[in-house]
């Protein structure tokens, strides 16, 4: 059983579960999570996900105090926590592949633009004179700063 408990203190922040109570855990952990956009290292949405095994944490370690080996009513709360990740961890990479793709796609564009003007053609930009075609090393700052007038 203490090998279980050793495995439980790897999951998320569940090893301070151990080392305060409660209220300081759960203080600790909900400071993480609702953090504002601004921050940097954990900014909203950063940390999206966490297991709470504080319940099932202390429960072992008093049944391991106490000799006792029925773990049962533990061992069904994990397993249905499992399951519960399975699903944000698939609606996590649902969500990235998304995110690539939409980014993908946006390359892409980028990448046509800066084809058209790299390869000669005529560089409308929309509120300006049609003009020939820059140079390839002039195509840069015309897409950034548009056409000189």
């Amino acid at each position: 059983m203490q090998g279980a408990l050793d495995a439980l203190y790897l999951v998320d922040n569940n090893q301070y579960a151990f080392q305060f109570d409660d209220e300081v855990y759960h203080y600790f952990t909900e400071y993480v999570l609702n953090q504002d956009c601004d921050r940097l290292q954990w900014g909203a949405g950063r940390i999206v996900h966490h297991v709470d095994l504080s319940k099932e944490v202390k429960s072992l370690q008093k049944k391991i105090a106490e000799g006792r080996n029925d773990v049962s009513e533990e061992l069904a709360a994990l397993r249905k926590m499992e399951e519960e990740q399975l699903v944000c961890f698939d609606d996590d990479i649902r969500y990235m592949t998304q995110a690539v793709d939409t980014l993908t796609a946006g390359l892409k564009k980028v990448k046509e633009v800066l084809d058209f003007f790299s390869y000669g053609q005529p560089d409308f930009v929309p509120g300006t004179e049609r003009r020939s075609a820059q140079a390839p090393e002039d195509a840069g700052r015309m897409f950034c700063q548009g056409p000189a007038l």
